[in-house]
């Protein structure tokens, strides 16, 4: 199977996929530029999921390559293209243009095209509030913590005792201004 095939049901062309996973992995910290303890390697090994032998720093660089490589997948995969979403929402392109722009919509770039995340639409409207969710949103966030904040229980967010995340709170009713207030906390962190 080739780059190609396995990037094409996503609608992400080999160029782009290479100029987002060059971006990533330029972004990512240099295995080598500082040493962990013993004890902190131990932690991480134990507790972080790395499964890499110790001192093997290519092997650390081919985990970073697949981690970067599989979050752009994720990427592509929970993400609709421009016409996608007009679709969806049955409107014309210009219009989801128009939304992303006046920051009514979400969007990020893949390469040189827009994606639209999945998980802001609900049926065939985006979910209630979320324009002043996004006006709150810090400049410059990953779109994989975006969606992981607006898909992550939250336990300021809680029906019935249970903590819900920030998408379902507003789909069931839930008020915006708590979900604002809860993406404005993280820039108190």
């Amino acid at each position: 199977m080739t780059l190609v095939e396995v990037l094409a049901p996503f609608g992400v062309g080999e160029e782009e996929f290479v100029e987002e996973l060059s971006r990533d992995l330029q972004a990512a910290p240099d295995a080598s530029a500082s040493r962990l303890t013993e004890a902190e390697e131990s932690v991480l090994r134990e507790h972080g999921g790395i499964t890499v032998p110790a001192g093997d720093e290519s092997a650390v660089r081919r985990a970073v390559l697949r981690a970067s490589s599989s979050n752009l997948a994720d990427e592509a995969r929970e993400s609709l293209t421009v016409e996608q979403a007009a679709k969806l929402l049955l409107v014309d392109g210009s219009r989801v243009r128009h939304r992303l722009r006046d920051r009514a919509l979400y969007g990020f770039k893949i390469g040189g095209g827009l994606r639209l995340p999945t998980w802001q639409f609900h049926r065939h409207e985006v979910i209630p509030g979320l324009r002043a969710v996004l006006a709150v949103l810090p400049a410059g966030m990953h779109p994989l913590e975006v969606a992981g904040l607006l898909t992550t229980p939250d336990p300021d967010l809680a029906l019935a005792d249970e903590p819900v995340n920030p998408r379902d709170w507003l789909i069931g009713g839930g008020d915006v201004s708590a979900v604002v207030a809860v993406v404005e906390d993280l820039d108190r962190w």
